[in-house]
């Protein structure tokens, strides 16, 4: 019988509040023109469908998210991904000085984070859907910072 282990990254990433839907035209210029970028970026690579865009509100603020249906992996299972943009927690405290860790570091005011299960069994990696190489091309075609947290 198989060990299962689990990675927890920044578990306090997935509780950040509450999250309502919203419209994709109250982004910020900007901020819609990368998310649009980037599910263009999406649309073009091989093996990857379902692709959506959105918004969503959380905490007062409006981000715009990327899902997709992965390439199928070697033993056929299709992992659904989910980017979502938030700020970054660059120089972010509470009120008591402590560090606020309902953000993720990127170099910008905000980025895109996807958060894929950490279960694996021993001696295997979690599976990633790819998302290195999406990663990758959007940063040099779209100029996002994007990254992929396991918990």
């Amino acid at each position: 019988m198989r060990r299962l282990v689990m990675v927890c990254t920044m578990a306090a990433f997935v509780g950040t509040g509450s999250a309502h839907s919203a419209s994709i035209y109250t982004l910020s210029p900007k901020m819609r023109d990368d998310a649009q970028c980037m599910y263009a970026v999406l649309r073009k690579v091989h093996g990857i469908d379902q692709v959506k865009l959105g918004a969503f509100e959380s905490q007062g603020w409006v981000y715009p998210y990327l899902e997709y249906r992965a390439a199928p992996a070697p033993d056929g299972y299709r992992l659904i991904v989910r980017y979502e943009a938030g700020q970054s927690c660059t120089n972010v405290a509470d009120e008591d000085g402590t560090e606020d860790f309902q953000c993720v570091p990127h170099r910008g005011a905000y980025g895109f984070t996807a958060a894929l299960s950490g279960l694996y069994a021993e001696g295997t990696e979690p599976y990633d859907g790819g998302t290195p190489t999406i990663e990758k091309r959007w940063r040099a075609e779209c100029r996002v910072d994007a990254g992929t947290l396991f918990i």
